[in-house]
């Protein structure tokens, strides 16, 4: 091996390593019925369903599971009840978003979120959307789209 050879895979690694930021894309994953993991949708036409009134675990995290880029802080809060005029939205909203670490900010090292909808959401669609912010001060937000059985 030469010294040309080492200097172009330094260059290599160096071209990827030079946006670290982004590789800070989150994502959104949650345990299904089965208790298998699978990642929230994207959109709400074809939102992940959960059941009203059990348990939830939601996984708030990147492609990279926080790895490559480790997020400083976590915000994740339901936004809208698709569906609902705008002048209910903010009293629904305050009565989603009363768990333990909805709607406020979390500490980067944030694992999992504990989630229990109401029955009375059954038939609706949510969107929750989250927020992660790394030391280098980037930010990446994603909404994601739950449907209530």
């Amino acid at each position: 091996m030469n010294i040309a050879f080492y200097s172009e895979m330094v260059d290599k690694i160096n071209t990827r390593l030079d946006n670290l930021n982004a590789y800070l894309q989150v994502t959104m994953l949650y345990e299904t019925e089965d208790g298998d993991l699978a990642q929230l949708s994207n959109s709400g036409a074809g939102a992940s369903q959960i059941t009203a009134g059990k348990d939830a675990v939601l996984y708030p995290t990147s492609y990279t599971a926080d790895i490559v880029v480790p997020a400083y802080k976590k915000f994740v809060a339901f936004t809208k009840v698709n569906g609902v005029s705008d002048s209910k939205q903010a009293a629904l909203l305050s009565q989603l978003n009363t768990g333990d670490y909805l709607n406020q900010v979390l500490d980067g090292n944030t694992k999992t979120i504990k989630l229990n909808v109401p029955s009375s959401f059954s038939g609706k669609t949510l969107e929750l959307t989250y927020s992660a912010l790394d030391y280098s001060g980037y930010t990446s937000t994603r909404k994601f789209y739950i449907y209530v059985k």
